[in-house]
Parts: structure tokens; sequence; C-alpha cells
């Protein structure tokens, strides 16, 4: 039998359970849902995840599965997308994969992102500040790169909140004076010199992207804290697709970590594919519980003050 690959494309378009399980005869397709990284590049995904999507489904054999890969454009869509039953599987970050388990997707396997399987936020202000712990942050003002972002939004804002301090977007009204107030900069980059020219006192985002600073820029800047090591990349599967074909899909994907699969994994800047253990799932239990109160989209506004 031939295998067969689809990829789908989905930018602003309505797509239903059926159109997802259009096909021919026993075959069954699989959707593989991400969302668009480049928003005015949306065929850079193809491009990077087709080889991998490719390589799976060589891997898979003579079977009746078709893959096929989805690209959302944010967030909403993707989690519509999972709700409406056209996408089964999901690669995407740790805050992505929370918000969708209550939509029947669950944590399945731990993907190598840039080479790193964890990753940790730094806190961090001006070498000269006055600030030296979180709680100096009360009533000033911080610095996010997204509200995509789960190391450089989701993870630090929810830590903050756990340790009972309190956030509120810039673009929201007057508020208590205790609260710290934030903005959005876009990227990494523009964060840190944010902060250095003092257009925010804190910023925050993960330790790779600290290690990546100038040295002329990291050396004007100082971390003050950092939050706990959380997975960087998750794949996540359906509670729809049952045994054997679970095991089938499992199989053939950790064998991309050998031969010529590490080519395409490689291609998507993963390093290797690993099943879940038990430490993994404490991790994201302890995730959860700090992300549990960003349940609401966040303002998009990403202002500086």
């Amino acid at each position: 039998m031939v295998l067969r690959l689809f990829v789908t494309l989905v930018w602003c378009a309505l797509v239903t359970p059926a159109a997802s399980q259009e096909t021919a005869g026993r075959t069954i397709t699989l959707s593989l849902g991400m969302i668009a990284e480049r928003a005015e590049r949306p065929d850079y995904m193809i491009a990077r995840y087709q080889p991998l999507i490719e390589r799976w489904q060589s891997l898979l054999g003579d079977s009746d599965v078709v893959l096929e890969l989805v690209v959302a454009r944010d967030r909403e869509e993707l989690t519509r997308l999972v709700r409406s039953g056209a996408v089964q599987l999901v690669l995407e970050s740790l805050f992505t994969q929370l918000r969708l388990g209550c939509f029947g997707m669950r944590p399945w396997m731990v993907a190598w992102r840039k080479g790193k399987r964890e990753v940790r936020t730094l806190f961090f202000v001006r070498e000269d500040s006055d600030i030296q712990t979180l709680e100096d942050l009360r009533g000033r003002g911080i610095v996010f790169e997204s509200p995509r972002s789960t190391s450089a939004y989701a993870l630090p804002r929810g830590y903050l909140h756990s340790l009972g301090l309190p956030t509120l977007a810039m673009a929201e009204g007057a508020a208590d004076g205790s609260a710290i107030r934030f903005g959005f900069a876009g990227d990494e980059r523009t964060q840190a010199y944010w902060v250095a020219l003092g257009r925010f006192d804190a910023g925050a985002f993960n330790d790779d992207d600290w290690q990546r600073l100038p040295d002329a820029l990291a050396g004007r800047l100082r971390t003050i804290a950092s939050t706990p090591s959380f997975l960087r990349w998750l794949l996540s599967i359906h509670d729809s697709v049952e045994s054997p074909l679970r095991e089938a899909l499992a199989e053939a994907l950790l064998a991309l970590n050998h031969d010529d699969g590490e080519e395409a994994l490689s291609g998507a800047e993963i390093e290797r594919i690993e099943p879940l253990g038990e430490r993994d799932l404490q991790s994201i239990d302890t995730a959860r519980g700090i992300l549990r109160f960003m349940d609401a989209p966040p303002p998009q506004s990403a202002t500086a003050p």
C-alpha cells in the first residue's frame, strides 16, 4: 500500500471533524497541530516540519494511518481545532498543552527542543537597580516577550502569582498600587534592552535567552530569581486515539531518534523525543498549579511605559 502525506495549512479557516476525517476506505487521518511561529510566513512551519511528518509516516510501515500537519494562526485557533476534533496530536509548549487538557489532549512525549529538555525562567533587573528580590517588584513594571510565550510570559507571571505577587497589564486601568504592572516587548532582545534603558524595572525570559545576550548588554543586567525547571516542548495525544494505534504511533515516533530520522528531527530543531517519566508527570502537575490562573487570554497590547 502506498502511504500518503497531507500537509494542511489552516489560516482563519473553519475545520470540522468531518473535513479532517474525509479519507477513502479504512484510512484513519490523524492531524498534528502546531501554532505558526512567524505570522508573516505561514509556510515556514511546513518547510520545517514536513520532513519530520514524512519520516514518521514512513516508519509506520504498511499502515492505514495518514498523518497531516495543521498550522494554526494562534493558540485560540488551535484550541478550536482540538475542540472540533480536527486535531488529534499537538506539538507545542507546556502552557499551550496544559490549556488543551480540558479538551481531551494529554501530554504524551517530551521533545528536546533546541538542545534542551527543560527550561527555567530568569528574572532580571538593571545592574544598578535597587531591586533585590521578587517582593521588591511590588508597584513596579515587568516586561514579558508575548502572550504566546511559556517561559517569557506564562510561567513567570504564574510564578509571581504563586508567591502572592499580583500582576496587572498596563493596558488595564488604575489598580492597587502594590500590583506588578506588565507589558510586552515582542522578542527577548528587546526585553533586555528595555530593562537596560529603564523603560521597565524588570524582565523575565529563559536561561537560554540569557546566555545568548551580547556581553555588553548582559553586563548591564543581573538576575534576581528563577522559576523551577519545566519541560520545554511536549507532544500530546487526544483521548480518542486508542490502542493499538497509540502503541504503533509511539514505536514509529521513537524510531526517529535513530539513523536518518535524526535529520528529520534536527530540521525541526528537535534533538530527540522521549516518553514521559514519573518525574516529568510531577513537573507537569507543578506547572499546572502555577498556571491555573492563566485561563483567560491576556490583553494584547505591547507598549512600554
